[in-house]
């Protein structure tokens, strides 16, 4: 099967997890590579300080995302969410660390970023 065939309109990929419960193999990786790229591309960092302050509407609609490409049971529903979370503040941190502390002895260039 091709990569480019994985996730086809209407199907489902399946997520495989080891005896520690955590996610394996090529479903896994999309997964966490999905997640991701919502992580970044819909949680808006102007709006939101922190996680805590993303409510439950947002969370609701980044699992609908994630539900309508991978095949999960609502009991998984807290963990995935929970990881969407971690991948937010790591991409605010990551931007952070390179567009922000190399500049903050020169705060006329933080005016305009990039």
């Amino acid at each position: 099967m091709q990569k480019d065939n994985k996730m086809r309109e209407g199907e489902l990929l399946n997520v495989q997890y080891n005896e520690d419960g955590q996610r394996i193999g090529e479903g896994g990786k999309d997964l966490a590579s999905y997640s991701g790229l919502l992580a970044e591309s819909r949680i808006s960092i102007v709006d939101y300080e922190n996680w805590h302050a993303v409510g439950d509407e947002v969370r609701d609609l980044l699992w609908d995302s994630i539900k309508a490409k991978f095949s999960l049971t609502e009991d998984e529903k807290k963990g995935v969410v929970s990881d969407i979370g971690e991948k937010w503040k790591e991409f605010k941190s990551r931007l952070t660390r390179y567009y922000i502390t190399p500049y903050k002895d020169q705060p006329e260039m933080l005016l305009k970023p990039p």
